[in-house]
């Protein structure tokens, strides 16, 4: 382009005039009109126009304004292709809440610290048709005009913030709410998630159209104290259901302020946040009475005099009557779980989980809600013991997964969820756990339970010497008749005769029961549960599942798994790799010595401390546990389906509970909870692992109890005796000795034998008296039966007569 180049002749005379360089011309002369008169009137130039003037030349600016146009177009592409197309038939899938689907594949929704209640536009107009005209006039009074996105709305918000230096106004419409947080679900404040925003308003503008979009914010928007959506917002605030009941024009306005600041608004939630929501109630009056940026009133004076004098009338007894219905309520304590999980597991955001209930996840789980109900009744019930009393249960699949939970007596949303986060010490329940299966584990040839240890007060070292519950010593016991009776001192010298503390507590860490290397490698806590910082009723469970199940410990869980909304479609959300890998299942025990200690806890329940135990037609195992003082009691339990840890404390353990016992107060709770669970299930048994035999006791050598009887026409003494079935064995055999007069083996008897007829002819005597030794033909030992005196009926000159009689004598005698 030829623009700004100048001619050597013209470029002085240029600088001088500020004219652009002239056209060399011709020296003959032009009349005054002709076109080269005209241009040197113009100094050469034919259209009297600078260099920088004809930059814009017309040519010019149509090359900018196609470029601008270009961009312009671009820019709508790549904000359009930003944006999420989401399906208008897909929308009520997001409008409705996260739910967990239950063992019986029942939908439950998540919001346990929300209420909603889904109502289409429809029918709030019928009844209330001024209801979504006051949230378009208060929200986004160009609704029904812009495509999306208010552009001009969103200049003047900016030009507030920036000159009041704060945010004051929001340029969003409602359908950039309902694209930002309904379909996006994503709350970031960056410059890239603003884009996709609007290009979703945009996109869901041509899909869906005004009605729906307005229909979805009614149903989404918090209007705090833990209603979502406006028909809950009605139900909480005015007792009113909007599809049938008609509001006050002054309830409406409150109604329209309320998503500005929902909590501080929420007229029930104390007096100031009420005062500041009747004063916002009475700005949105004025908006819905007066025309506000072109748009005109949607009330009329008389109408806003009369709702500025509405006296409201605030109450949480609208609230918690709609709460209370709730199945979420009653899985309360679950939902957390599962909300827990989700951020450990499964990679969701602590806001993700906040706003549960808009995620649209299917969750699947193995809760049992008849099952759930029973175990809080069942833990509301520990008033009737004494008030004093709280505690915590869970129940487990013997998969591992949460059937139930027991967050607390009286639970609700928000307490402290007594199954998860209150450690408390487990007493005896710890034994089996870090000392009865390890003890057999690590010495597998040469402890079972018949094993005898030594149950006597002594130093255990350190000066540590603490005694039996019932304060008595009881001797030489079987390692099964310490679990039985939860003796102490046979306890402390299992454990250190066969496992000792090292290795207890690597027991324990494999078990993730979480004790404290520092304050729990010791006897006391590794044998009687004394640990430092406690454990909760759903390590314990967890930790049981290792009994059930051959020495393989499930890990605890409540999700089954999660499906996510992607594209319109529901997708399986992968666990995390790290929880992938903490979740699997775990080699704790061997399998002999899981089975014989699954063996012991049943003489737990059979005859020992927790013979209370009563589940239906279940078999059942389980170990009781009481600290020092009765403070905490516990009993794990479990059958062949369930395992369930029960923990209950006295939360005024200066004022002693008698009833608070392992094998009291925690066993009746399991009782309830263990029958709800089984109830009309198939009785099933437990089974012994391949390879393994059933644990042998020692032959030990027991007298026989004797009876002795005369047999007066024979002559003879009759003697019987009872023998124990783990001595009906070839290894037995029996001497019988007469007594009267010194001692004298009279006859030998079989193993087999239980009865013996020894002849008293020739013998005289008035009485005789007889036993029989019992003997070990392997070791030689023997022991003595009682001795019992056989008198005949005559004796002398009677038992002579006898002799002289002949046959038929004999036969008319017979």
């Amino acid at each position: 382009m030829n623009l700004f180049r100048r001619s050597k002749d013209t470029s002085q005379n240029s600088r001088s005039s500020g004219s652009a360089p002239l056209v060399q011309s011709q020296t003959k002369k032009h009349t005054p009109n002709s076109r080269i008169a005209r241009r040197k009137s113009t100094g050469g130039n034919p259209t009297g126009k600078t260099g920088f003037q004809k930059m814009f030349t017309l040519k010019w600016m149509g090359i900018v304004f196609a470029t601008s146009m270009l961009l312009v177009v671009g820019m709508y592409i790549t904000i359009s292709a930003m944006g999420v197309v989401y399906p208008i038939s897909k929308l009520d899938q997001i409008l409705a809440s996260s739910v967990l689907e239950d063992v019986d594949g029942k939908k439950i929704p998540v919001s346990d610290d929300e209420y909603r209640d889904y109502i289409s536009l429809e029918d709030i107009k019928k009844v209330n048709p001024l209801l979504p005209q006051a949230f378009v006039k208060v929200e986004d009074n160009r609704f029904y005009e812009h495509k999306g996105v208010d552009y001009w709305s969103m200049g003047r918000a900016m030009v507030t913030n920036i000159v009041a230096m704060e945010k004051r106004q929001g340029g969003s419409t409602l359908t950039m709410q309902v694209a930002g947080n309904v379909i996006l679900n994503d709350r970031k404040k960056t410059f890239s998630r603003k884009l996709m925003e609007i290009g979703t308003a945009w996109n869901l503008e041509l899909e869906a159209g005004k009605d729906k979009i307005l229909e979805a914010y009614l149903n989404y928007i918090s209007f705090g104290g833990k209603a979502r959506g406006v028909k809950a917002a009605a139900l909480f605030y005015f007792n009113k259901d909007i599809s049938k009941d008609k509001l006050e024009v002054a309830e409406i306005a409150y109604l329209a302020g309320l998503p500005k600041a929902p909590t501080r608004y929420c007229g029930f939630c104390g007096k100031e946040n009420a005062e500041r929501g009747e004063k916002r109630a009475q700005t949105t009056l004025y908006v819905m009475s007066h025309d506000d940026d072109g748009a005109k009133p949607i009330i009329t004076m008389d109408q806003y005099e009369k709702a500025k004098k509405y006296k409201f009338k605030w109450t949480t007894d609208y609230r918690d009557k709609y709460l209370a219905g709730k199945s979420s309520q009653l899985n309360s304590a679950f939902i957390a779980q599962v909300k827990e999980e989700l951020k450990e597991d499964y990679g969701y955001s602590e806001e993700d989980v906040e706003n549960l209930s808009t995620l649209g996840l299917q969750i699947k789980t193995r809760l049992n809600q008849n099952v759930q109900k029973e175990t809080q009744e069942a833990l509301n019930n520990l008033d009737k013991t004494s008030s004093q009393l709280q505690g915590g249960t869970v129940t487990l699949d013997k998969d591992g997964y949460i059937v139930a939970i027991g967050g607390g007596k009286n639970y609700k949303p928000g307490d402290l969820n007594k199954a998860f986060n209150d450690p408390k010490q487990p007493g005896s329940s710890i034994k089996p756990l870090t000392v009865f299966a390890p003890a057999m584990d690590l010495n597998k040839d040469k402890v079972d339970p018949y094993t005898t240890v030594e149950d006597r007060k002594k130093d255990f070292g350190g000066g540590y010497s603490p005694d039996n519950a019932d304060g008595r010593e009881h001797g030489t016991v079987s390692l099964q008749e310490v679990a039985k009776k939860s003796y102490n001192l046979g306890t402390l010298e299992t454990l250190q005769k066969y496992v000792g503390v090292s290795k207890a507590f690597e027991y324990s860490e494999r078990l993730e029961l979480g004790l404290d290397s520092k304050t729990d490698k010791n006897l006391g806590a590794l044998g009687l549960g004394g640990v430092s910082k406690g454990v909760t009723p759903l390590q314990m469970a967890q930790a049981y599942t290792s009994f059930p199940n051959n020495g393989v410990m499930k890990h605890a869980r409540a999700i089954v798994e999660v499906q996510e909304p992607v594209d319109g479609k529901l997708k399986k959300k992968s666990l995390e790799d790290k929880a992938q890998k903490r979740l699997e299942d775990k080699k704790v025990y061997e399998p002999q010595a899981a089975y014989y200690t699954h063996k012991m806890l049943q003489e737990v329940v059979q005859s020992g401390t927790a013979t209370g135990v009563k589940s239906g037609n279940q078999p059942v195992a389980g170990k009781t546990g009481t600290t020092n003082e009765n403070k905490v009691a516990w009993f794990v339990g479990y059958t062949p389906r369930y395992v369930t840890a029960v923990m209950v404390y006295n939360t005024k353990p200066e004022k002693k509970v008698s009833a608070l016992s392992g094998g009291k107060v925690p066993v009746t709770v399991f009782n309830d909870i263990i029958q709800s669970a089984e109830k009309g299930q198939k009785a099933l048994s437990f089974t012994r692992p391949d390879g393994v035999k059933d644990p042998e006791p020692p032959f030990e050598l027991s007298k026989v109890s004797l009876t002795g009887n005369f047999d007066s026409v024979k002559n003879e003494a009759i003697l019987n005796w009872s023998v124990p079935r783990d001595m009906q064995t070839p290894r037995i055999r029996y001497e019988i000795y007469r007594t009267d007069g010194g001692e004298k083996k009279v006859q030998d008897a079989a193993f087999s034998d239980t009865s013996i007829r020894i002849p008293l002819d020739g013998e005289s005597g008035s009485s005789f008296q007889f036993k029989v030794k019992v003997i070990d033909g392997e070791t030689g030992q023997s022991v003595d039966s009682n001795t019992v005196t056989v008198t005949p009926s005559g004796s002398g000159e009677q038992n002579e007569s006898k002799k002289d009689k002949g046959f038929f004598d004999w036969l008319t005698d017979w």
